[in-house]
């Protein structure tokens, strides 16, 4: 449903390829790559679960992902300040 499909799919698999790997390195500069991450996960978190304005089972599945990918927004931004107290 969004507009611009053919630009925004590449960059969003580009960004997810590259910084995952960059996390999973752990390298010096790591911590960056966990806090984009967390926020890109957050930012599509409330735009496409919005549960809020779903019932049903369909608003309770929305729900549970909602909550899980605060979850893993969560987990990054704990290992992103962990790579970052390094």
């Amino acid at each position: 449903g969004l507009a611009p499909a053919l630009l925004l799919l590449p960059c969003t698999i580009l960004l997810e390829i590259v910084a995952g790997s960059l996390l999973a390195v752990g390298r010096r500069y790591a911590w960056i790559s966990a806090f984009i991450l967390a926020a890109f996960t957050l930012a599509t978190n409330f735009y496409f679960h919005r549960f809020w304005e779903l019932s049903g089972l369909v608003g309770d599945l929305e729900l549970s992902l909602f909550f899980k990918n605060l979850s893993i927004t969560g987990a990054l931004l704990f290992v992103g300040a962990g790579l970052l107290r390094k």
